[in-house]
């Protein structure tokens, strides 16, 4: 497929549309694209996989 857009109209959408970091504090947002694996290993949260549950230095206790 090929399309044709001039320098100017690429140049004017990109002005108009400028791209934005995404602002996240500790929440879900922030987290998913630091800890998400690739899809060969998953696509899964990494502190979620069994491996970095057995590594983990302070597991949690079962309240009773």
């Amino acid at each position: 497929m090929q399309t044709v857009v001039s320098t100017e109209e690429l140049a004017r959408r990109t002005a108009a549309n400028p791209v934005e970091r995404p602002k996240a504090g500790r929440e879900y947002r922030k987290q998913f694209p630091q800890a998400v694996t690739q899809a060969d290993e998953g696509g899964d949260l990494d502190f979620l996989r069994a491996e970095s549950l057995q590594n983990d230095p302070a597991p949690v206790q079962d309240k009773k």
